[in-house]
């Protein structure tokens, strides 16, 4: 045998039938093998990343309580020390001095401890080496005006006065007999010094741990950081934290005592809140550390499935040699057919080989006549679908079998390509295309065409909506394919979404509007007790007209904007707000109490507090007043009964002196 022969055997077989089959049989040997491993592992992966991601969410959990707890301790050591302030040292600074020498515990904290007046003015300092009298006034310090309300603050990270040190200031009121602040005791924490946050940030990244934690305020600014010179940047900007940021951002902030971790990248990253002092800590673990052992324990286990796919192929290999041998003279005799197509020569056998060889003799008498039939037809098919001026397909089992010009310009594709493609190719998504499958049958079953507007995807991948409707070319035979019509309804369907949207909002603040709104206070109350209880919030700004009247209606209609902005920080996912009207806007808060509801309205009125604008050479200033009425326990009442007992409350506020959230003293009536 000639050399070049004995090569191309090789080749030559594996073109054979009994070749083909073969090998299907080894691939769908290895597919199952490989598939079940595949899945099986997957699974037990999954089950070991959830057991992680708990295990990571309660570690960062105990470290948040952990820090909480220094906090309280912090707080209530200052408290004692602050209900012990001798009345004399809130005016004096001879007493104040004295008194500041006794509070040495809190120095092992703390770098510096202050006594300051109702007014602002700083009495006496004690920075650790000797206590002195100075002349400061931190009157207009946030921190100083939160504390004259009677409550402890922990600030948000500064910048120190003197030396330009970065500080958080702890804060605790001290009370006189008619309960009125008479003075504030505070301290202040340097934050690129070792205190009570050090060992949850900058022992926590080691070579064992290889994690890195570090702790912000409630707006995200670092307080405590492994790497001292990136205190008080943006966590946004930390690489690690930084899609973790954006997340915590998005969900508006909050600063919740359950953590979220996420796998982000190759590391887990763990957020999680430490309520009184309102911060938050970011934890980022590498991937690798966690997961090494599982991944290695895939790759060998698959390395394993491999090698018994390996070993059952070959033995399906030798079965099939051995089973297929009376095909060889049937598959000579096929493979002639190009060449003679007459009905002689062919081989003569009995069982499934024999039936076999009088179905081909069969199918080549019916096909000369069937495709003589199908030409004629396609030309009298392709005449029509030519001229009509909207896409039209043919498939079958979901496949297209006769596509139109028309039906590919709007794929852009061109014509004729799209012939014997899956259908599910032109949808938006795989998920659209498998719930179209039971609304079809559906349609058809009934004796109806289909028709619905749907997303699809042209060959670049841009989408567009389409409106696709479709009947079967033979109701009693769905295997003889169906009809399909496409025509592109972007402009129709972007035009109708834009009108439903404008009717039900506020085009300046784009909050609902009044009628939307009170449909959603409707539905709220038609959910009954089940719903349980929810409060409403009737905000109206103060020094508004100022700002229309000076400085003019469009600087009004910015002021309206950032209002708006802040009452969307505010907003829960089952929340909704709305601008009445003007200056006027509310809030529904779902599954929240009258307590719950005053502590959102006091932080509105703070935030709304810090607005305005420069005109004119002085500062035009907006603030709220906020009225809050309660629905609980839920009851039968009227919107309008519901949204009167807000505004009621609301000018009680204005009344009070404005700037202030009141609650209505009366229960919402029917």
């Amino acid at each position: 045998m000639p050399t070049r022969s004995r090569f191309l055997l090789p080749l030559v077989w594996l073109r054979t039938l009994k070749a083909r089959l073969m090998l299907a049989s080894t691939l769908v040997i290895a597919a199952s093998v490989l598939v079940s491993a595949s899945v099986l592992l997957d699974r037990v992966e999954q089950r070991s990343e959830q057991a992680l991601l708990d295990l990571e969410s309660s570690h960062i959990e105990q470290m948040a309580a952990m820090l909480g707890q220094r906090v309280v301790m912090l707080q209530k050591m200052m408290r004692g020390a602050a209900d012990r302030m001798p009345e004399a040292a809130s005016r004096e600074p001879a007493a104040a001095i004295d008194y500041l020498k006794a509070r040495l515990a809190l120095l092992t904290t703390l770098e510096t401890l202050f006594v300051a007046d109702a007014r602002g003015r700083v009495i006496a300092v004690h920075d650790g080496e000797q206590v002195r009298a100075v002349d400061l006034n931190i009157a207009g310090r946030d921190y100083f005006q939160h504390t004259l309300t009677g409550i402890p603050v922990v600030s948000s990270p500064l910048v120190g006065r003197r030396d330009h040190a970065r500080v958080v200031v702890f804060t605790m009121p001290v009370f006189g007999p008619d309960r009125e602040v008479r003075a504030v005791f505070g301290g202040t924490m340097r934050l690129d010094e070792r205190n009570l946050l050090d060992d949850l940030t900058y022992n926590a990244r080691d070579d064992l741990q290889r994690a890195t934690t570090l702790l912000t305020d409630a707006l995200g600014t670092i307080v405590a950081h492994p790497q001292r010179e990136r205190l008080m940047a943006d966590v946004a900007s930390e690489t690690l934290m930084a899609h973790a940021a954006e997340r915590w951002v998005a969900q508006g902030r909050p600063v919740e005592p359950t953590a979220s971790v996420w796998r982000l990248g190759d590391h887990f990253v763990a957020v999680v809140g430490v309520p009184g002092p309102d911060w938050v800590l970011f934890r980022a673990v590498p991937g690798v550390q966690l997961l090494g052992g599982i991944e290695q324990a895939n790759r060998e286990a698959m390395a394993w499935a491999a090698g018994v796919a390996v070993a059952g192929g070959l033995l399906i290999l030798a079965l099939l040699t051995v089973l297929l041998g009376p095909l060889a003279r049937l598959r000579e005799r096929v493979r002639r057919l190009d060449v003679d197509t007459t009905l002689e020569n062919w081989p003569q056998a009995d069982g499934e080989i024999g039936h076999l060889g009088r179905v081909l003799q069969k199918a080549l008498m019916d096909r000369a006549a069937g495709e003589q039939q199908q030409r004629a037809l396609m030309r009298q098919l392709g005449s029509v679908m030519a001229a009509a001026p909207i896409g039209i397909a043919i498939t079958q089992q979901r496949h297209f079998q006769l596509v139109s010009a028309e039906f590919c310009a709007l794929l852009d594709w061109p014509e004729g390509s799209l012939t014997g493609w899956p259908a599910r190719d032109i949808f938006g998504s795989q998920q659209e295309y498998e719930a179209l499958g039971p609304r079809v049958g559906a349609a058809f079953a009934a004796g109806e065409p289909f028709s619905g507007e749907l997303q699809f995807r042209r060959r670049d991948g841009s989408p567009f909506w389409g409106r696709l409707s479709g009947r079967p070319v033979d109701p009693a035979d769905p295997a003889a394919g169906t009809i399909w019509l496409l025509e592109d309804v972007t402009n129709q369907r972007a035009e109708r979404e834009r009108l439903a949207w404008s009717a039900r909002h506020d085009p300046l603040t784009r909050l609902l509007n009044r009628a939307a709104f009170e449909d959603r206070l409707q539905v709220r109350l038609a959910e009954g007790t089940g719903a349980g209880p929810a409060v409403l919030l009737a905000l109206d700004l103060d020094r508004f007209k100022q700002i229309n009247d000076s400085a003019g209606h469009a600087a009004g209609d910015q002021a309206l904007r950032e209002v708006a902005d802040v009452l969307h920080g505010q907003l829960r996912g089952s929340d909704a707000a709305a601008r009445l009207g003007g200056d006027e806007f509310v809030l529904l808060l779902a599954n929240a109490d009258a307590a719950a509801g005053l502590g959102v309205a006091q932080r509105l009125c703070e935030a709304i507090g810090r607005l305005g604008l420069a005109h004119g050479g002085q500062w035009l200033g907006i603030g709220a007043s906020i009225g809050v009425a309660a629905l609980d326990p839920p009851r039968d009442v009227s919107v309008a009964a519901w949204l009167a007992a807000a505004d009621a409350a609301c000018y009680e506020a204005k009344h009070r002196g404005r700037g202030r959230a009141c609650v209505a003293r009366a229960t919402v009536e029917a």
